[in-house]
């Protein structure tokens, strides 16, 4: 079986490799896992304890020693329905907010779609283009993927050429994230980060007149939306919620 395919479905690239390795070994300790999932040994635990919290791998004591099991593949079909029931509830919203606002395109106005991390360089590339130095990026934290290891060392290298041309980013990231996202980059300049507990338009992203809707998990796969219009409503609701956290 091609494990790989289940970063499709929302694992990391180190869940989805830890859990085909523990298909194959059948249960097994952390070191072992660690050396046939090719996962490093200081991240196969935090890869472990993800895909217990999904359901899909169990732990016993044996001789005071945890030992993994992947849980039957059915197990996927309930993530998977979990997720399409996340997807679903997302889809309301957005139904009921592009409702109350509603937004048509002018002849001015486009949709594109970039690809790939290299497509995610463009895109980062514009991004830098178009905001004028000192101002700043207004983003919302991306969703389930936050913890995926690529993707981290992209936003990383990512802020590096930000702060070259001394552009800042404001963030918000719902509550969960925050233990995570304030351990890995509340050293890093050129971040400021607030935490909501309500639903979040996760993975967006507002500059100019433009908004970018990203997905990051497997390949990443931005929707970007040229709208002055649509730029306005996305940047008055980031900064009246900025303002009241």
């Amino acid at each position: 079986m091609d494990f790989k395919r289940l970063e499709g479905i929302g694992l990391t690239r180190a869940e989805a490799a830890a859990y085909g390795a523990l298909c194959r070994l059948g249960p097994s300790t952390t070191g072992p896992l660690a050396a046939a999932s090719g996962v490093h040994s200081s991240k196969i635990y935090v890869a472990l304890d993800k895909l217990v919290e999904k359901g899909l791998v169990a732990w016993h004591l044996e001789n005071k020693i945890k030992r993994f099991r992947a849980l039957p593949p059915n197990r996927l079909i309930d993530f998977i329905d979990r997720k399409r029931a996340s997807l679903e509830s997302e889809l309301a919203w957005v139904r009921a907010w592009s409702a109350q606002k509603p937004i048509s395109l002018s002849s001015a106005e486009s949709v594109e779609v970039y690809s790939g991390y290299g497509g995610m360089l463009t895109l980062f590339d514009e991004v830098r283009s178009l905001i004028p130095a000192g101002e700043l990026l207004l983003a919302f934290s991306v969703g389930d993927e936050f913890r995926d290891e690529r993707a981290n060392r992209f936003f990383k290298q990512e802020n590096k050429r930000r702060l070259a041309r001394k552009l800042s980013v404001k963030i918000i990231a719902p509550v969960e994230q925050r233990e995570f996202e304030l351990e890995h980059y509340s050293k890093l300049k050129g971040y400021k980060f607030k935490f909501a507990s309500q639903r979040l338009p996760c993975g967006t992203m507002i500059f100019g007149d433009r908004v970018a809707m990203i997905s990051w998990q497997g390949e990443p796969k931005a929707f970007v939306v040229t709208s002055k219009q649509f730029a306005g409503y996305y940047r008055d609701f980031f900064n009246d919620l900025w303002k009241k956290l």
